[in-house]
């Protein structure tokens, strides 16, 4: 019974002939059955849905982006002049056209791992950030270039795409950088994903 003395007892929740009838008229290990199939149900929606929403996240095949620099320095760590542990730091932004509206920053370091006079190349073992927009991506690679020398433009480097957060969480493929020309400086930025 309730406070104002209201009879809530199966018969008087809903007639026995009405097509509204409530589970007070289902035998009580029948609603108990019925209460866990439906918790049951939908604990697995809850479950398989979690995932799928991961899964249906956009991710994009490829990305182009150009860089410039508005921050460089070489560090001259080894042997005086270019040799081997000497370090570049690059910082600019990014845009989604030469030159254009600013998207995004970008961090490179690079470390001089050889250099080799015979052929007057060195390799340099590059990581770089990218801070864009929906999250980040992680890069690295080595690239040989002429001792002491920044890219020439045309040169092509390859590089490894080995995580991200965001958008880009579990990011993994190839960065194809294009240097488009010098002075200032300017490379396009080619990401290829592998979901």
């Amino acid at each position: 019974r309730c406070v104002q003395g209201h009879n809530f007892s199966p018969k008087t929740v809903a007639n026995v002939d009405s097509p509204t009838r409530s589970l007070w008229h289902v035998p009580v290990m029948k609603r108990l059955a019925l209460i866990v199939s439906v918790i049951s149900a939908i604990s697995a929606v809850m479950l398989l849905a979690t995932p799928g929403q991961a899964a249906a996240r956009p991710h994009p095949a490829s990305l182009v982006v150009f860089t410039g620099t508005d921050d460089s320095v070489a560090m001259d760590l080894g042997a005086p002049g270019a040799s081997d542990g000497d370090e570049r730091f690059r910082h600019g932004p990014v845009s989604r056209i030469p030159d254009g509206p600013v998207i995004g920053e970008y961090f490179y370091l690079g470390l001089t791992l050889r250099t080799d006079t015979v052929d007057g190349l060195e390799w340099r073992e590059a990581t770089q950030e990218f801070i864009l927009p929906g999250g980040t991506l992680h890069v690295q690679g080595l690239s040989r270039v002429v001792i002491g020398q920044l890219p020439k433009t045309g040169q092509v480097f390859h590089q490894v795409i080995t995580g991200g957060t965001g958008t880009y969480r579990g990011a993994r493929g190839e960065l194809i950088d294009t240097v488009v020309r010098e002075s200032p400086w300017l490379l396009k930025r080619q990401f290829l994903f592998v979901w």
